[in-house]
């Protein structure tokens, strides 16, 4: 007489096979999620740019507040964000751009923490704007987004 069925084994394989891909789809779609928020925080901090250096040229100027910014002691400090400033004893000179001279209050699509002391810095050197409590993706802490393919 022939036993009809699966086996123990054939079931353990089964399962196996399902937990790999189970755990792969998990980890393509946190992989997609992230990359679809850096794309926000980026487009965000580009569109700042983009109304700061329009408000600069319409007034003829930057009336903005100047800062010294210790980015030495930034959580996650990486100096490939900061490349074109002139970096001195740690600090760059930026302006702290004030959101309601740009026209830009609302700017932060979800992202960043509504309500808190956001600020957007400006430098004049290199025209970027930077995100001054940076914003972490995975595990680095960004205060622009100089690569999205990561």
């Amino acid at each position: 007489m022939k036993k009809r069925g699966v086996t123990l084994i054939t079931l353990s394989i089964i399962v196996a096979v399902m937990a790999i891909l189970a755990a792969v789809t998990v980890n393509i779609g946190t992989d997609i999620h992230v990359g679809a928020q850096k794309a926000r925080f980026q487009a965000e901090i580009d569109q700042i740019e983009i109304l700061t250096s329009n408000y600069i040229r319409r007034n003829s100027g930057n009336d903005f507040t100047p800062y010294t910014w210790n980015i030495a002691s930034l959580v996650g400090y990486d100096e490939t964000q900061f490349e074109g400033e002139t970096i001195t004893s740690g600090n760059i000179n930026v302006y702290v751009v004030d959101l309601t001279k740009i026209d830009a209050e609302e700017t932060n699509d979800g992202l960043l923490e509504k309500g808190a002391n956001d600020r957007y810095l400006y430098s004049e050197q290199t025209g970027h704007v930077y995100y001054e409590k940076g914003k972490t993706f995975g595990n680095k802490v960004y205060y622009r987004v100089t690569e999205l393919e990561e």
